[in-house]
Formats: C-alpha cells, structure tokens, sequence
C-alpha cells in the first residue's frame, strides 16, 4: 500500500488533515503523576488508540495516534508496542517533547465499564 492509497483510506473514513483537530503543539488537558522516566513528572492521557500502516516501495513504518475528545495526538513509544489495534482505550503515561509528539512511557489498556 503506497503512502497515498493510505492517506485516500484516511480521507474516506473521514480521517484527514483536514480533520485533526488542534495545531500540532496542542496539549489537551492532562494529569500529572509523580514518576520515574523522563522526567519528575509525568503526563497521563486517556483516549482511543489509531493505528495506521504506511507502505511503499521504500519500506514501511507503523503511526500511531491518541483520540483525546477533540485531540489526535501523535504517540512515539520508548518501547515498541504490541499488539494494538485502531479502536483500544488506553491510558498513556509520559511527556510532550518538541513539536506536539507524546513520548509514551508506559501503556495500559482501560477496559470499559460496564
């Protein structure tokens, strides 16, 4: 699948530039935790995980996103994740680095109530 074709499949589910809503340096409102890694503190965020994979002829790369509300949020793991899938609540915790990217830390998956 070319980087093209994914963007169209984005655009015809309704997910595209057009729609991301907030500026790239948008934080969302966020906890703080007292922690160890990154820094002395920690932000956790709350949200529906999107998976998206780029293919072309020059490889292949997997981005992931965080839904928040109105928010979508680029994830960067400081340890590669498994096992995710478009759609999964999850609690991230970790930190905003330059440019609006979250630095995960730590993932959980939050099972829903009920």
């Amino acid at each position: 699948m070319t980087t093209l074709l994914a963007l169209a499949l984005l655009v015809q589910a309704g997910i595209g530039p057009a729609q991301t809503t907030g500026s790239a340096c948008a934080r969302p409102a966020a906890s703080r935790v007292s922690g160890t890694g990154l820094q002395d503190a920690q932000e956790v965020l709350e949200g529906n995980l999107e998976v998206i994979i780029e293919d072309s002829s020059g490889g292949s790369r997997t981005l992931y996103f965080l839904i928040t509300g109105r928010d979508r949020i680029p994830l960067r793991f400081v340890t590669a994740p498994r096992n995710l899938r478009t759609g999964t609540r999850v609690r991230a915790r970790g930190n905003y680095e330059d440019g609006g990217r979250f630095v995960v830390v730590s993932l959980e998956r939050v099972v829903p109530a009920g």
